[in-house]
C-alpha cells in the first residue's frame, strides 16, 4: 500500500473526533478491551468509507502493538548488509522525508535506527533524543542537531510499532 506514503490523511470529522481520542488513549496502553470497544464503535463503511478504512487500519495497528506490549523485543532475521553485527528488531517500509523523499525501509536494531533507500542513513540510539508518532509519521529528534528526521510509514501499525520499539531501544 505504498500509496499511503504520499497521501495526506484528512483530519477526522468532528463526529469521529471522540473515536480518535479513544484510539490515542488506547495506544498508550493497548488492552484487548479497549481495542474491542474501538472495533465496535468504528465508522460505517457505507456512510464514511475513507474514515472507516482509516479506523480499521488503526484498530489493526493497535492489535499489533498490543502483541508487542511488555514482551521481549522481537528478533528479525535479516541478511541485510547494513545490519552488521546488530540485532534487528523491526523492518518496515518507510519514506525518509526531506529535500528528496526517499522510499525505502526503516530498520530498528539493537544499536541504531537505519533508513535504507537510495542511500543509507543511520542514527545510533545515544544520538536520538526522542521519537514521536503522528498519524503514520515518525518524528525523530537528533541530539546536538536542530534537525528532525521525518519518516512516513505505510500503516498506523508500522508507525506505532516503530515508535514503541524505538522508545524501548532508546532506553
Amino acid at each position: 500500500m505504498i500509496w499511503r506514503v504520499f497521501r495526506k490523511s484528512a483530519p477526522p470529522a468532528s463526529s469521529h473526533a471522540a473515536w480518535w481520542q479513544a484510539a490515542l488513549a488506547a495506544e498508550a496502553s493497548p488492552t484487548p478491551d479497549a481495542i474491542e470497544k474501538l472495533g465496535a464503535a468504528m465508522a460505517s463503511p457505507a456512510a464514511a468509507p475513507d474514515e472507516a478504512e482509516r479506523q480499521v487500519e488503526m484498530v489493526d495497528g493497535l492489535g499489533a502493538l498490543a502483541a508487542l506490549w511488555d514482551q521481549a523485543l522481537p528478533v528479525i532475521t535479516t541478511q541485510h548488509r547494513v545490519i552488521g553485527a546488530d540485532v534487528c528488531h523491526m523492518v518496515a517500509p518507510a519514506c525518509l522525508v526531506g529535500l528528496t523523499d526517499q522510499p525505502g525501509k526503516v530498520l530498528l536494531t539493537s544499536q541504531r535506527l537505519i533508513h535504507v533507500g537510495t542511500g543509507v542513513r543511520t542514527w545510533p540510539w545515544h544520538r536520538i533524543g526522542g521519537v514521536e508518532r503522528t498519524e503514520r509519521a515518525l518524528d525523530v529528534t537528533i541530539i546536538g542537531s536542530t534537525d528532525t528526521v521525518n519518516l512516513i510509514c505505510n500503516t498506523y501499525g508500522d508507525a506505532m510499532a516503530a515508535a514503541y520499539l524505538a522508545r524501548r531501544l532508546h532506553r
